[in-house]
């Protein structure tokens, strides 16, 4: 579920948010791609990157208005957002 359908569901909800803007879906193509290379090849907590994991919060806090018109999707982010850093703090990162 987490490494197939629910990337899926979220590579879903990145291409609605990328049509809503007028952007195609495959500028992430290659971020995509790089992010399974990079997880694959090493451990995926151990490569973790992003906002969350840097405790970024005016970047989180951001991407949380942005998404202020899709509340579910605002959840799911502010929920996989406090998993990363749990997992980081819990030691799971390293």
């Amino acid at each position: 579920m987490f490494a197939c359908n629910f990337t899926n569901h979220l590579l879903g909800i990145a291409d609605a948010l990328l049509a809503g803007a007028d952007l195609p879906a495959d500028i992430l193509a290659p971020l995509v791609r790089e992010t399974i290379d990079k997880a694959q090849s090493n451990p995926p907590f151990a490569v973790q990157t992003g906002p969350a994991i840097r405790r970024d919060a005016s970047t989180i806090e951001a991407h949380t208005q942005a998404l202020a018109t899709h509340p579910t999707w605002q959840l799911l982010y502010q929920q996989l957002t406090a998993s990363i850093q749990q997992a980081a703090e819990t030691g799971r990162q390293a």
